[in-house]
């Protein structure tokens, strides 16, 4: 049995794997360094002490797809941990009846204050504040996720999301 942050990191790393085909460039999202941590380490803390719903890591997935099909050049080595933060925090104000303050997640996440809070903003209107997920794609995302295949950009391709509507 799989942890509920698995797919979430997986698709992630997919997504960064990938990003070397497109021109990645430093955004609001990149570290100045790699961070020590790994990102499956990364996201094994952040399943650890965010305490959000594995909804939460489910949606989050699905704002990386989305974020990854609008502008792929987001995805790199060093904005890894950072969109993974930004999508679940947003994910989980979104989703969970209960959560936490800004401060609490920013040091769950090693960031201060102001920059996790830029970190929502950025993700929240790069998605164009659609942060709407429809019992379908949500069914899909799941499928893909927790089945064993590997073609992700593949089913990005395939996805029928704009900015105007979920």
């Amino acid at each position: 049995m799989f942890s509920s942050s698995f797919g979430f990191h997986n698709t992630l790393i997919n997504l960064v794997l990938s990003s070397s085909q497109n021109n990645y460039v430093d955004n609001p999202f990149t570290c100045v360094t790699t961070p020590p941590i790994s990102t499956a380490d990364y996201c094994h803390r952040l399943e650890s002490y965010m305490n959000c719903s594995p909804t939460a890591f489910s949606v989050a997935s699905i704002y990386l797809t989305r974020l990854y099909k609008l502008e792929p050049f987001l995805f790199g080595p060093k904005s890894a941990h950072k969109l993974m933060m930004g999508t679940l925090l947003v994910a989980t104000k979104w989703l969970d009846d209960k959560f936490y303050s800004n401060q609490y997640y920013g040091d769950v996440a090693g960031l201060p204050i102001k920059e996790l809070n830029r970190l929502e903003y950025e993700i929240l209107s790069r998605l164009h504040f659609g942060v709407f997920v429809t019992e379908t794609s949500f069914k899909e995302s799941s499928s893909w996720m927790s089945s064993s295949r590997t073609d992700l950009l593949e089913y990005i391709r395939t996805l029928k999301y704009s900015p105007s509507f979920p």
